[in-house]
């Protein structure tokens, strides 16, 4: 954890001038290095960084045969993936523009895939970006919550499968096929998202569902921590399970309202009635998305929910 700390901060403050002086050569020595490495294209070295998820997929892998397999795997649905070998540029890389998702090697020169998967973890900037871990180990290995990976697969033929159903399944494959012609993800919302959510494993699946589609997400466990959150201000939308502990989604957007909070608040709940609907309503939310999840229904009650809050709100 201590490596992967020192991986992600920030390098001190040099007093020398010349330092300021370099900036440009370090960053076209960079674009020269990626370019050489496959992983940007001569018409996208000098484009502006974006902040939102980008259409490619990173994989970080030093087999050519295993990188081969997966590059293959992508152009039989016309994917697009981004091949490296080393973990300091894919997290140069993810900074810069956040990729769909992370596909990487245990084994790597230097800094192993252990480190760039704790180090992209412990960031919350990077937590909402899907992370999956290519190992040739027969064993399971235990990774501690806060940084296992999302998905684990085998370096093998059935591995690549498992790894396409799980990206299907966050909606990677989908946005790099739409998103090709522009190179920036389609079904795109643009937006800050509070999503509050006990269940982890629906956390991480609406999470990672959100992030692939361009929002900028930020998850909590309970609905204590999403009024301390909301409070502070700058979310556009939030998302808010009812069945809670600590505090439940109505009394955490009662407290909400009462704040004088007016984002939209969307409800998660297996409850799907008229009746439970019209209680939605009356107790302060604006929608209302019944479990289990369904991506496309996630992703269009956010546009809209989004382009309603910024009509309403104009900058």
């Amino acid at each position: 954890m201590t490596l992967a700390r020192g991986i992600v901060e920030a390098a001190p403050v040099r007093r020398q001038s010349s330092a300021a002086r370099r900036r440009p050569e370090r960053a076209k020595l960079r674009r020269t290095r990626l370019m050489k490495e496959g992983a940007l294209s001569s018409d996208e070295s000098s484009a502006p960084s974006r902040v939102h998820a980008m259409s490619y997929l990173l994989i970080v892998e030093p087999s050519k045969l295993m990188a081969g397999m997966i590059a293959d795997a992508m152009k039989a649905s016309r994917e697009r993936a981004r091949i490296i070998s080393e973990a300091p540029l894919a997290l140069s890389m993810v900074a810069a523009e956040k990729p769909l998702a992370v596909v990487t090697a245990l084994e790597l020169r230097g800094i192993g895939g252990e480190s760039l998967i704790a180090a992209l973890k412990i960031d919350s900037r990077f937590r909402a970006v899907p992370i999956v871990l290519l190992t040739s180990r027969t064993e399971p290995r235990r990774w501690p919550p806060p940084i296992a990976p999302d998905c684990t697969v085998e370096k093998s033929a059935g591995g690549v499968k498992k790894l396409v159903e799980f990206l299907s399944q966050v909606g990677v494959m989908a946005a790099m096929r739409r998103g090709a012609s522009s190179g920036v993800a389609s079904e795109h919302i643009a937006g800050r998202i509070l999503l509050a959510e006990d269940a982890r494993a629906i956390q991480k699946l609406v999470r990672h569902m959100l992030h692939v589609a361009g929002a900028d997400v930020v998850a909590v466990d309970d609905g204590a921590q999403a009024v301390a959150a909301a409070r502070e201000g700058g979310f556009d939308l939030i998302l808010m399970d009812i069945e809670m502990p600590v505090m439940d989604g109505w009394t955490a957007t009662a407290e909400l309202r009462r704040a004088g909070v007016d984002a939209p608040i969307v409800a998660f709940s297996a409850h799907d009635t008229p009746e439970f609907r019209a209680q939605v309503t009356e107790r302060g939310f604006t929608d209302l998305l019944a479990k289990p999840i369904k991506r496309e229904s996630l992703i269009e009650a956010c546009a809209r929910l989004l382009r309603g809050a910024q009509a309403a709100h104009p900058v």
